[in-house]
């Protein structure tokens, strides 16, 4: 009798930790990647830039950032815009960030770094 109740109250704890674990994963497997421009592109004050990402795993939402501004929401796991050039930083060197949220909660960024010069 003992051990039926340990197998009752074990078995249902084993599983839900299995459960979450699978869970995490999934979260843990969601990414996003620039794939334009590559990473220490140089461009001139302003070129329009074709930025786009893809997104892998569960997706809610994909969109980019730069010079502090959003651009490209979107549900789908990629996206474009294009970007002006142009940059307040000295040195002209810009981040681009990639952001992908999933549905529950989760996240995960690319960051690649471009310059920009003046003509």
């Amino acid at each position: 009798m003992k051990h039926q109740i340990q197998k009752v109250i074990i078995l249902p704890l084993l599983f839900s930790l299995v459960l979450l674990t699978s869970c995490e994963e999934e979260q843990d497997k969601t990414s996003i990647e620039i794939t334009s421009p590559q990473q220490g592109d140089t461009f001139v004050r302003g070129d329009n830039v074709a930025i786009s990402w893809t997104a892998k795993g569960s997706v809610y939402e994909t969109f980019c950032v730069v010079n502090g501004s959003t651009h490209g929401r979107t549900s789908s796991s990629s996206g474009s815009f294009t970007w002006r050039a142009y940059s307040t930083r000295v040195g002209g060197i810009e981040p681009i960030t990639a952001h992908v949220t999933t549905e529950n909660g989760g996240d995960a960024y690319h960051t690649i770094y471009v310059t920009v010069e003046d003509n």
